[in-house]
């Protein structure tokens, strides 16, 4: 009997042990993976450990009995947590994203994947934002480089403005003093021209004296108004200083004109070019050589006779120009030379045309100088050359007084209408 009730004892102990045995395991492995979440993320679920099952009574209800957590019960809650946290996670992230927020939108998709390790949706948000982020960074970069850019240019172009502007004036301070200097040459040509008569022409030796004279003041005349002409005249008259372009453009059109079937326009270029002394086929050997990209400059000849020819053929190339208002010279000229005053142009046009003007003039007089057996011609020729050269001088003085008043801050305006008028035409310009 004795031995019975010790059979029975250890068999209630060893049922005991098992269960609590049973009931450490559970709970620690439990715990174990409540460990690893909390030192995976910053949140404390709330989920229930495991628990071992407990012994129902014989007077229990079985309704009433609670219902025992298992280890697969606990990994399915586990990972619902993680896919639901971490989704949440993931959605903020794309919240900040899409305010352009991405710093913030990064550090929420990095802690999602704390979460959801192996998410390929979270991984490639991951890679976007981190793209974006290099993306602003290079652009803050390029908007700074743009930024210095700018400043760098703004002080380069006030730099050209004020060189533009320091050169214009140096140029009309001089042309200020070249204007006295010329206006005394064509003093001595006046006093020459006056002093001829018939005596003087019948006197052979003196009027050898004359003529070399004469000639002498209208090579200094000539030789200095060369700059003018060049630098001046064609440089902005002309159009040498615009873009190759518009300046073929201008050119084509006088070409067209030129070679126009028009009666009306034929019959208008014949009158222009009779009453301004004009060669037509040089003036279109002039107007072909700048469609061939030639400088106008260098096809100017040193044969006295040509050069006159030339230079009127310029001349009223110019005049064309101004009356069909083809070109606003202010606006074209100061996209190419920023800064320069706006007045500067046509008073710099308007120079080197009264030079231009004036060498023609002078090379009249090697025409004369021909005629040394016609007396009468020649004191024709000597009057009218006389005539024109006073209109020369009463020009420079005008202009002298215009460029005087740009260099005192006075108006100089209409400098071209004010002392030559705005064209050597003597009707508009007919259309084609």
């Amino acid at each position: 009997m004795f031995s019975n009730f010790f059979i029975q004892h250890c068999k209630t102990v060893c049922i005991w042990l098992f269960a609590t045995v049973s009931f450490i395991q559970v709970n620690a492995q439990g715990g174990a993976a409540y460990g690893q979440l909390r030192s995976m993320t910053d949140f404390q679920p709330n989920i229930p450990m495991p628990s071992a099952p407990s012994a129902v009574g014989t007077g229990s209800s079985s309704s009433s009995s609670t219902y025992q957590m298992t280890k697969a019960d606990y990994d399915r809650a586990y990972s619902e947590f993680l896919n639901e946290t971490g989704n949440k996670i993931n959605d903020k992230g794309v919240k900040f994203f899409n305010e352009k927020n991405y710093a913030k939108a990064l550090r929420s998709f990095e802690k999602a994947l704390k979460y959801l390790p192996g998410n390929a949706v979270i991984k490639k948000n991951i890679e976007n934002t981190k793209n974006q982020l290099a993306y602003e960074k290079a652009a803050k970069e390029r908007e700074r480089y743009n930024e210095e850019m700018r400043k760098y240019n703004e002080k380069k172009q006030k730099e050209l403005e004020e060189y533009n502007r320091k050169t214009c004036e140096k140029e009309i301070s001089k042309a200020i003093a070249e204007i006295a200097r010329t206006k005394k040459q064509i003093s001595i040509i006046q006093t020459q021209l006056r002093s001829y008569n018939k005596e003087l022409h019948n006197n052979s030796s003196e009027f050898e004296k004359w003529g070399k004279l004469s000639e002498e003041a209208y090579n200094n005349t000539i030789s200095n108004s060369k700059d003018y002409i060049a630098q001046m005249f064609i440089k902005y008259g002309l159009l040498n200083a615009l873009n190759p372009e518009v300046k073929m453009k201008l050119y084509g059109t006088l070409q067209k004109y030129l070679k126009s079937g028009n009666p009306a326009v034929q019959q208008w270029l014949l009158k222009q070019c009779t009453a301004n002394n004009v060669d037509k086929e040089v003036m279109e050997g002039i107007v072909n050589g700048v469609l061939a990209g030639k400088d106008i400059a260098e096809m100017l000849t040193s044969d006295k006779p040509t050069l006159q020819k030339q230079l009127n053929g310029l001349l009223f190339i110019n005049s064309f120009f101004e009356s069909a208002q083809l070109v606003n010279y202010e606006q074209l000229l100061g996209e190419k030379f920023p800064g320069a005053p706006g007045d500067y142009f046509e008073q710099a046009k308007m120079i080197g045309e009264t030079y231009c003007d004036l060498v023609s003039q002078c090379l009249s007089w090697y025409n004369i100088n021909k005629l040394n057996n016609r007396t009468e011609v020649i004191a024709e020729n000597v009057q009218v050359l006389s005539n024109n050269m006073q209109f020369q001088q009463k020009k420079l003085d005008c202009l002298q007084q215009c460029l005087e008043n740009a260099v005192h801050n006075k108006t100089s305006k209409n400098c071209v209408n004010n002392c030559s008028g705005i064209s050597r035409l003597s009707s508009p310009v007919p259309a084609l």
